[in-house]
């Protein structure tokens, strides 16, 4: 594979980051995965380890898109803070769904609505995202 070293302009950081989020927002899994390095490192609170590589994170996605079908992250609950020179973005946003599923860490479906507030850091090589790490309380 070729490496491009495509250098993201910070209007480029934060069309991706629209079309992340509305990726997100229709469960298109294949659409995140095309925003995705191909060694990227994906880290969030409720993973044992980090997942690396994009079939590790398309089952992490698919995981979550089953435990809550409504997945939704309005659009009013969304920035996006991005640092061109650093090839870096900070959104914070507000998660919205119903556990109807269980996760694969072996919590069973709540049937509970949640509302989670967080942010995520997406750190930028070759003009994709090559590492993605969420903050939130996972117990909220």
């Amino acid at each position: 594979m070729t490496t491009t070293h495509k250098h993201l302009t910070d209007n480029e950081m934060r069309g991706f980051a629209a079309e992340m989020l509305e990726a997100w927002n229709t469960h298109d899994i294949d659409a995140i995965l095309t925003h995705l390095h191909p060694d990227v490192v994906w880290t969030e609170p409720t993973l044992e380890a980090p997942a690396h590589g994009k079939e590790a994170v398309r089952a992490v996605l698919k995981n979550s898109f089953t435990a809550f079908p409504d997945f939704h992250v309005p659009t009013e609950d969304f920035e996006v803070y991005v640092d061109a020179k650093m090839q870096s973005a900070i959104t914070t946003w507000t998660f919205t769904g119903t556990m109807s599923g269980p996760l694969d860490t072996g919590v069973p479906a709540t049937g509970k609505a949640v509302r989670i507030r967080g942010a995520s850091q997406a750190r930028y090589r070759d003009g994709l995202v090559s590492e993605h790490t969420y903050y939130y309380d996972g117990l909220e």
